[in-house]
């Protein structure tokens, strides 16, 4: 029994050095093994690459205008300076086409109107920078104010027309803003609907009476502005 007991102990001293000799790890001992990608992981990578550029191709966009606004509702008699403003936001296609909704303000001498309108862009003369040459077409519905009344009759109610507004200009990119300057003409149709007084023959007599017409005022406009995209 004693034998056996230590022959037990024997064995158990020379293992035990051997096994923490082989748990001790060194830092020279651990080396890198690259894991490698998987197809479902590289098809993950190709569509991020993919939306990436899908996203760097449609930015949605900003635009803030504003600007002077010259023409003539007398021509005989004086040039007209007036205001407009508008914001259109949107989005780019391929990088060349814009396309958007626009809403804005424009003062003319005895009307306001408040555009609603589509618009659509495109840049030629691109430079590396961002820098464009474009041009802009918008188009749509105007609702109208009138200010004043027409050779002294008194009017009863106005309405808003179609709006066309071609434009060209030069953008400059700076960072995530570009700074354009645009050059461009302002169609505008508007409605007054006036009461005026007349006479009326009536039972052998003539007895004063109102009578009412429509008359359509169509104004066109140089515009000169300055925008700012975000």
């Amino acid at each position: 029994m004693r034998l056996g007991i230590r022959l037990l102990f024997a064995v158990g001293v020379t293992l035990v050095p051997n096994f923490l000799r082989a748990q001790h790890v060194t830092d020279d001992s651990v080396q890198y093994t690259p894991i490698p990608i998987t197809a479902v992981e590289e098809k993950k990578i190709d569509d991020g690459d993919k939306t990436s550029k899908r996203e760097r191709k449609a930015p949605y966009f900003l635009i803030l205008q504003s600007g002077a606004m010259v023409g003539c509702s007398k021509c005989g008699d004086a040039t007209d300076v007036s205001f407009t403003t508008s914001a259109v936001n949107g989005v780019t296609i391929a990088e060349k086409f814009h396309a958007g909704i626009g809403v804005g303000f424009d003062s003319y001498l005895g009307w306001q109107t408040l555009p609603v309108y589509a618009s659509l862009g495109y840049d030629f003369f691109s430079s590396k920078n961002g820098n464009a040459f474009f041009i802009q077409l918008n188009y749509g519905y105007s609702k109208a104010w009138r200010l004043h009344s027409f050779r002294g009759y008194s009017f009863h109610k106005a309405e808003g027309g179609r709006m066309f507004a071609p434009q060209a200009g030069y953008k400059i990119k700076y960072h995530d803003l570009n700074l354009s300057f645009t050059v461009g003409v302002k169609f505008q149709r508007v409605f007054s609907y006036y009461d005026y007084p007349s006479w009326a023959f009536f039972n052998g007599e003539y007895v004063p009476s109102t009578n009412n017409t429509t008359i359509r005022q169509d104004m066109s406009r140089l515009i000169i502005a300055m925008a700012v995209g975000l």
